[in-house]
């Protein structure tokens, strides 16, 4: 059994992405059964690769994956939070389908909404529990550990009371898996997970058949960012050095965002050299640009991004925060930097520009870099952990 907040068709991150993908990977050697949310708010079920999947209604004051709600006032906000610390009525929810199902393990993904309650309520049943971390959701309510334009080093009293219950419920786990070793020793670091088996299993997904590696006139260079349009991004600290210190280099902006925000940045960042693309589609996006840039501000925990421009031959200029650092080997299949000191993403651009650096040879660096990150090492990293269980 898997259990994910999201799961296909509903898509908004990385983490649903993945649950999928080892939801295929997985069916071909187990029969797979998928627990998730139903953004209508209503029980359903459905298949989507044949695969089984249970949708169930969320039970708390809002669903926060559901798009224009109106405005969700404070109280709402708090009362969702206290609910979302163990949440018995997802876990009878949850405790039915165990019933019907009769799993033999269970994997979690993002737990928002269902909260650690079903760790506790498979614990019950002496059901091995596997939990894969995808973000901060157990050490911060917001999820992310960054607030004010700040990461955070530490937990704030906010947090501690609000994750007291989840630290504690985290040794009813067998094993953890983080998508990198950022994210897993920042929960380790926190006293989460003592009773774990502890592994570091990199997230891949099936992109399809690599391209080759591109061949580029460096006087051409065209730069790209792809993602959600958001401040904890960076996207506004890039716009500005491509504004006012490149004009004639062009950017292409794929994604999208709050639409106030970005039609902000529109009249903001207004230039012929950046063009905002909206939702396009990652194929045409890698087809346009040569070079990525993920310029994130918080500490992503792993950064999917990254492995998709490797593998499309596309060299990453990336953020130095969380787990992009670990995908990235400067000069060889990109660069590093440290955000918020512009000069130092501005001198790695300007060599790029300027033919210093062999941009041919760091995009068949980036492609080699892909074969580290593919679905067939997922599986077998996965099927070792489950078999040990």
């Amino acid at each position: 059994m898997i259990i994910s907040s999201l799961f296909p068709p509903n898509i908004i991150g990385g983490a649903e992405k993945i649950a999928f993908e080892l939801a295929k990977l997985l069916s071909e050697e187990y029969e797979i059964v998928v627990v998730t949310l139903n953004l209508e708010n209503v029980d359903s079920n459905y298949q989507i690769d044949k695969i089984n999947v249970h949708s169930i209604a969320l039970k708390n004051s809002y669903n926060p994956f559901v798009k224009k709600q109106g405005n969700i006032g404070k109280l709402k906000k708090i009362l969702w939070h206290i609910n979302d610390i163990n949440n018995k009525k997802m876990a009878i929810k949850v405790e039915n389908i165990i019933g019907t199902e009769n799993p033999s393990i269970v994997m979690t993904h993002n737990i928002t909404g269902f909260s650690v309650e079903v760790w506790n309520l498979v614990k019950k049943y002496e059901l091995p529990i596997v939990h894969v971390l995808h973000d901060y959701y157990l050490i911060c309510p917001k999820s992310t550990m960054y607030k004010n334009q700040i990461n955070c080093e530490s937990q704030c009293l906010n947090c501690k009371l609000f994750s007291f219950d989840k630290k504690s419920s985290s040794q009813n786990v067998d094993a953890v898996v983080g998508v990198s070793n950022f994210v897993l020793n920042k929960h380790i670091e926190n006293g989460y997970f003592k009773n774990s088996i502890k592994m570091v299993i990199n997230n891949a997904l099936d992109f399809g058949k690599k391209e080759k590696s591109k061949t580029i006139v460096a006087d051409h260079i065209v730069f790209g960012f792809i993602g959600r349009l958001a401040d904890n991004k960076g996207i506004e600290e890039l716009l500005n050095i491509f504004k006012t210190n490149f004009s004639d280099e062009k950017i292409y902006i794929a994604g999208t965002g709050d639409e106030k925000y970005v039609n902000d940045l529109k009249d903001k960042y207004a230039s012929e050299n950046i063009i905002f693309l909206g939702f396009t589609n990652p194929s045409d996006y890698y087809n346009m640009i040569n070079v990525n840039i993920v310029p994130s501000q918080w500490n992503e925990p792993f950064g999917m991004v990254v492995i998709e421009s490797f593998y499309t031959a596309t060299p990453v200029i990336g953020a130095k925060r969380g787990g992009i650092t670990e995908m990235i080997s400067d000069g060889f299949n990109g660069f590093l930097y440290e955000p918020n000191y512009s000069s130092e993403l501005i001198d790695i651009l300007k060599n790029l520009i300027s033919g210093l650096y062999d941009i041919n040879q760091l995009s068949v660096n980036a492609l080699e870099t892909s074969k580290k990150y593919t679905t067939e090492i997922l599986k077998k990293e996965y099927l070792s952990l489950l078999k040990t269980l």
